[in-house]
C-alpha cells in the first residue's frame, strides 16, 4: 500500500510541478506581450480640467442651396464645411454626412439635399483615381425628374472629388451602373 501512495504523490508532484510550469510561463509571455502603464504613467484630468482633444479635420459636403443658385441649375451644388474626427476614411465619412443631410444651421442658410436620408452606402473603394460607390437601392426611392438625378449625382460626385486622390467616380446601386438614376 505504500508503495502505491508513494507512486500516487510523485505523479501528483510531476502534474503539479508541470501546472506552476505552465502558469509561470504563460505569465511571461502576457508580461512580455503587454506593458500596462503604471499610475505614473496615467495622466486623469484634474478637477476642471477637460480631457486632451481629439485631433481633427475639415471635409466639405456638397448640398443644393436655394439661396445662392440663383440660376436654378440642377448641376449646381454647394460646399458646407464639417469638422470632424480625423479618420482613416474621410471620403466615407463626407458621404455619410451628405446623406445624414444638411445640419439645422445649414438648412437656415438654404442648403437642401437631394439624397434621401435611410441610403446606406453598401461599398465605398478608390482605385487608380477613381471612386467606385454602391449605394443600396434607397438612393433611388422616389427619384424622379432629370433636375432632381442630376442634383443626387453632383452632390456625391462634387462631395467625393474634394479629395486628391479621387478625379472620376461610378456611382452604382445594388452593384448597378447602367440603369441607375435615370429621370
Amino acid at each position: 500500500m505504500n508503495k502505491n501512495l508513494i507512486i500516487f504523490l510523485i505523479i501528483a508532484l510531476i502534474i503539479g510541478g508541470g501546472l506552476v510550469w505552465y502558469s509561470i510561463q504563460t505569465t511571461s509571455e502576457i508580461d512580455n506581450n503587454t506593458k500596462l502603464p503604471d499610475e505614473s504613467e496615467i495622466e486623469a484630468p484634474k478637477n476642471g480640467e477637460e480631457e486632451p482633444e481629439t485631433e481633427e479635420m475639415t471635409i466639405e459636403v456638397y448640398f443644393n442651396n436655394s439661396e445662392m443658385n440663383t440660376d436654378q441649375d440642377c448641376s449646381k451644388v454647394f460646399s458646407a464645411e464639417r469638422t470632424i474626427e480625423k479618420t482613416q476614411a474621410p471620403a466615407r465619412k463626407a458621404i455619410e454626412l451628405l446623406i445624414a443631410g444638411p445640419t439645422e444651421e445649414e438648412k437656415e442658410n438654404g442648403y437642401l439635399s437631394s439624397v434621401n436620408t435611410d441610403t446606406e452606402i453598401n461599398s465605398l473603394s478608390i482605385e487608380d483615381g477613381t471612386a467606385y460607390i454602391d449605394f443600396n437601392e434607397n438612393l433611388e426611392k422616389e427619384v424622379g425628374g432629370s433636375c432632381l438625378v442630376q442634383s443626387i449625382k453632383s452632390q456625391i460626385e462634387e462631395t467625393l472629388k474634394q479629395f486628391s486622390t479621387v478625379n472620376n467616380v461610378v456611382i452604382s446601386v445594388e452593384g448597378e451602373t447602367e440603369t441607375i438614376l435615370q429621370p
